[in-house]
């Protein structure tokens, strides 16, 4: 475990731990030309409980793309829309590779992987032990998890937020779930170069949010979305709200056990879990339909294969 010490303050950036695998440099992304989106698309997952696998979202036919082990599964896989870059988990290990796994650096440790949409920086969560002080001198010792991130020329990861639940990539911008300052519950707040909260992207006190997925046009979030309550699930209904505004557009989904996956590349439909499988709606709204049973999804999942 990374120990830290850290004044109360709840966004703060802060140098981590070097690593001795270093993330290899990637050309920047473009925006997918009019023959990429012409191509079919694979929702990222993992399948049989440790495989790092896609699903074809018309056909449902699952292929294996890289095998887990027992001691070592897949745990986790965050894809680019473009499908030219993936984060994994493996073990405790996160990993930047290609978009069929291959040629992959370790880049850190830890679980929850996140990239960014141009491929180049990849987030995860870890662990860490901190030092907090209150106002009047007292310190103590506490167990958190914190955001890392690490771009393609770094040569260690950074601490983007000591205190983290969930969040993900706005276009270029992070943003992360914070306890509100008045009432109870958490809203997504941008973060800005140095991890402070900027805005909120959710506004309703009645309810709660956890994770993010952002449209590949950016003027549509996907929140998970639950009553108020001491004992969060982080799990319920996902709703859409647009980020300029922080208000709700549209309820998408009812369940209460649902979680986040990612849009589709042209934006027009969501992969989401519902318990541990795998369905998709439209954001226009309507009924949901199951794509694959046991595919774990994270967010953003939804590529064009190459």
């Amino acid at each position: 475990m990374i120990s830290l010490a850290l004044s109360p303050v709840r966004h703060r950036r802060l140098p981590a731990v070097a690593l001795a695998a270093l993330l290899p440099a990637s050309a920047s992304v473009a925006l997918p030309a009019a023959a990429d989106a012409a191509r079919p698309t694979a929702i990222y997952g993992v399948c049989k409980g440790r495989h790092l696998c896609t699903v074809d979202p018309r056909t449902k036919k699952v292929t294996v793309v890289r095998k887990g082990t027992a001691s070592a599964p897949f745990a986790g896989v965050a894809t680019t829309a473009d499908g030219r870059a993936i984060a994994y988990a493996k073990g405790r290990r996160i990993y930047r590779a290609d978009g069929r796994g291959r040629g992959g650096r370790q880049v850190g440790g830890g679980s929850s992987p996140l990239i960014s949409p141009d491929g180049r920086t990849v987030g995860w969560k870890t662990e860490i032990q901190t030092q907090q002080c209150d106002p009047f001198g007292g310190c103590a010792q506490i167990q958190t998890f914190a955001l890392f991130t690490r771009g393609v020329r770094d040569a260690k990861p950074t601490v983007v937020e000591a205190y983290y639940a969930s969040g993900g990539w706005w276009g270029s911008q992070l943003a992360t779930t914070s306890d509100r300052k008045q009432g109870d519950g958490r809203d997504l707040f941008l973060l800005d170069g140095d991890g402070r909260a900027v805005r909120p992207l959710t506004q309703d006190p009645t309810r709660t949010f956890d994770g993010l997925a952002a449209s590949p046009d950016r003027r549509l979030i996907a929140v998970v979305s639950e009553p108020v309550t001491e004992k969060p699930r982080f799990s319920g209904r996902i709703e859409l709200f647009d980020p300029a505004t922080a208000q709700r557009v549209r309820i998408l989904t009812e369940s209460a056990t649902d979680t986040l996956g990612g849009f589709s590349p042209d934006g027009r439909q969501l992969a989401f879990n519902r318990g541990r499988d795998l369905y998709v709606v439209a954001t226009t709204g309507g009924p949901a339909r199951r794509i694959a049973k046991q595919f774990l999804v994270g967010a953003p999942s939804w590529a064009r294969t190459r």
